[in-house]
């Protein structure tokens, strides 16, 4: 995976999470499945930016079934017969 950070990010300890969220039981609410990972990283520099407020989550909570793509009645359909 590559990523790009903010030219203007303040030095310090982060702690970035990327995840897959799998969609085979996102057809009923509840059903979306997390498979979080996490890295830390070191900033070191002079800069003084931080992460916007739309760009941090807190946890539990940064998920609802209402969000776009996380419940989906549509996303895997029973096969015809």
């Amino acid at each position: 995976m590559s990523i790009s950070l903010p030219d203007d990010l303040k030095s310090g300890n982060y702690l970035l999470r990327s995840e897959i969220i799998a969609l085979h039981l996102a057809t009923s609410k509840g059903g979306a499945e997390f498979y979080p990972a996490c890295a830390q990283l070191k900033v070191s520099g002079d800069d003084t930016g931080v992460p916007t407020s739309n760009e941090l989550v807190s946890f539990p909570g940064a998920y609802k079934d209402t969000d776009p793509g996380i419940f989906d009645p549509t996303v895997c359909p029973p096969p015809l017969l």
